[in-house]
C-alpha cells in the first residue's frame, strides 16, 4: 500500500487506483469502525430494553418475548462484534 498514515487511507472510491493489498486495508478500516458502530447499537438497545423493564415492568407473555429477544439479539450482536475487532486487530497486527 503505498499510504503509510491511517489518514491517508484511501476510500473506496479511490480503491480501484491501488493494489489489492491495500484494497484490504481500506475494507478493514470500514469494517473495524462498522464493529464499533455495532457495539454501539447493541449497548443502546440493551439498555432501551433494561428501561423498559423497569419503566414498564414484566406483565405477560409478550413483554417476556421482547425481552428475551431484544437481549438475545443484542448480546449475540455485541459478543459477535467484539470477536470480529479482536480478530481484525490481530490481524493487523501480523501484518504490521
Amino acid at each position: 500500500c503505498i499510504h503509510k498514515s491511517p489518514t491517508q487511507i484511501p476510500s473506496l472510491a479511490d480503491a480501484w487506483k491501488v493494489s489489492p493489498t491495500c484494497l484490504d486495508a481500506v475494507l478493514e478500516v470500514q469494517k473495524l469502525n462498522e464493529y464499533k458502530i455495532r457495539i454501539l447499537l447493541s449497548l443502546l438497545i440493551i439498555l432501551l430494553v433494561i428501561f423498559a423493564i423497569f419503566y414498564r415492568g414484566v406483565s405477560g407473555i409478550a413483554s417476556i418475548e421482547v425481552i428475551f429477544v431484544g437481549l438475545l439479539f443484542s448480546i449475540v450482536s455485541l459478543l459477535h462484534a467484539s470477536w470480529a475487532i479482536l480478530k481484525i486487530k490481530k490481524m493487523q497486527q501480523t501484518v504490521n
